[in-house]
This record gives structure tokens, C-alpha cells and sequence, in this order.
């Protein structure tokens, strides 16, 4: 077993594969769509291709390593490092902005 953790890639997640536009069924939901969307739209100019990120599952996979963990992109590897000095409840908050 592996785990691969990515930070932001430059794919049309936001867009046409996850679809944001706001319904007047979910209003109570806005708030934290109107916060992910903007999330998304500050780390947007730090993604990491796509190519990265199969370059690290690649690795992952033929390494012959029982190394669990893998980051992939300079800003997952940024958020883990800070994930580490944390604890949960810090963390949490720190997320949550």
C-alpha cells in the first residue's frame, strides 16, 4: 500500500467535472462553497502539473521501497511540513482559515 498526497494540479476540477454554480435548493451551502472556491483560486497559481503527479505514483510504485507516504507538488510537500509541526486541533483551524 501507498498513499500518494497531492497538493493543488492544474486540472478542470472546479470546472465542467465539479460543478459550483449555486442552486437555490442548497443556500446553506454557499458559504462553504463561496470558501473552497476561493481556496482554490489562491493555490491555483502554484499547481502542479499532472505529470508530476503521475511521475510521483510512478515512483511510488516501482521503488521497491516500503516507504508509505509520498508528496507531490511543492505546495503539498509545504503543507505537510506544517501539518507535522501541528497538532489536529492547529491544524484544523489553520484549514478552516
Amino acid at each position: 500500500m501507498k498513499i500518494i498526497e497531492p497538493g493543488i494540479v492544474a486540472t478542470d476540477f472546479g470546472g465542467r467535472s465539479f460543478d459550483l454554480r449555486p442552486g437555490e435548493e442548497m443556500t446553506e451551502y454557499q458559504p462553504a462553497v463561496a470558501a473552497m472556491i476561493n481556496g482554490f483560486q489562491l493555490a491555483a497559481p502554484n499547481a502542479s502539473q499532472p505529470s508530476l503527479i503521475a511521475e510521483v505514483i510512478h515512483t511510488a510504485v516501482t521503488d521497491g521501497t516500503d516507504q508509505l507516504r509520498y508528496s507531490a507538488g511543492a505546495d503539498a510537500e509545504q503543507l505537510l511540513a506544517m501539518r507535522a509541526k501541528m497538532d489536529d486541533r492547529s491544524f484544523m483551524a489553520m484549514m478552516e482559515g
